[in-house]
């Protein structure tokens, strides 16, 4: 294959990886953020209703695990863990699909020879 051949063919890498990376830290930070807004900011209304609406993925992905009630057995002492683990999981999916659309938008934008 000639040379000019060769620098014709772009192979385009996968972008898949960094944007689970980035997603990831994105939901821990959304997680950990929610975790200190509730802990250390003064309550209100407004408050606790934006961080019960965000908390509520986590919550029931919990109680699905671990059903209301009395737990007889050692799964109660788990359950922070599973919540903690089920919201990170939760905005890491929903984080994933933001940053992906923001990828396909920039890429769109950029091959059109706009900058």
């Amino acid at each position: 294959m000639p040379r000019d051949e060769k620098q014709a063919i772009s192979v385009r890498k996968s972008t898949v990886p960094e944007r689970i990376v980035g997603a990831l830290l994105l939901a821990v930070i959304t997680v950990v953020f929610f975790g200190i807004a509730v802990k250390y900011l003064p309550g209100s209304t407004m408050l606790q209703e934006v961080t019960a609406f965000a908390n509520e993925p986590a919550q029931w992905a919990t109680t699905q695990i671990f059903p209301y009630g009395q737990h007889s057995g050692p799964g109660e002492q788990y359950w922070d863990y599973v919540y903690w683990a089920a919201g990170i999981l939760i905005y890491t999916v929903f984080w994933f699909f933001v940053v992906s659309m923001m990828w396909s938008t920039r890429r769109k934008v950029y091959s059109r020879g706009s900058v």
